[in-house]
């Protein structure tokens, strides 16, 4: 679906404003937190790499 038909339902139809901008809010909460996931599971694999460097150094 393009962008101007998203537009154009949205003028049309005032009884789905409430859905969609649920879905803008979801889409923005998901898009603000993969980063934070991302980083949170590099910091972890990071934390796990150094653990087992210094059992195996041991």
């Amino acid at each position: 679906m393009s962008f101007s038909n998203f537009l154009y339902l949205l003028i049309q139809d005032p009884a789905q404003n409430e859905a969609y901008e649920l879905g803008y809010k979801i889409g923005y909460i998901i898009a603000y937190a993969i980063p934070f996931i991302m980083a949170l599971g590099v910091l972890l694999l990071i934390i796990y790499l150094i653990r087992r460097k210094r059992k195996s150094a041991s």
